[in-house]
């Protein structure tokens, strides 16, 4: 079962867990790329192109810094602001 985190603008609602700078999309409306998964304790993560360009030992080291929860309302939100659609 997803997790569940409150949301300033849409109340309690399904977590998503994404990269900081798709967190600042959602504040700024800037794209910054939406590369997203479900991930295995089937909650729904996304990172930017900088992030998902990454590899392995380049995003262990930032992932602790860089990991951030956003309600499913404001993940989708950002998605299509990327012209993302997110099915799940």
């Amino acid at each position: 079962m997803p997790d569940r985190i409150p949301c300033p603008q849409h109340g309690p609602g399904e977590a998503t867990y994404v990269c900081v700078h798709v967190e600042q999309s959602v504040k700024d409306n800037v794209p910054r790329g939406f590369h997203w998964h479900v991930d295995d304790s089937q909650n729904l993560q996304a990172f930017c192109n900088a992030c998902d360009a990454m590899d392995e030992q380049a995003w262990a080291q930032v992932v602790a810094t860089v990991s951030r929860a956003i309600c499913i309302q404001c993940f989708q939100r950002v998605a299509a602001l990327n012209g993302v659609r997110v099915n799940r």
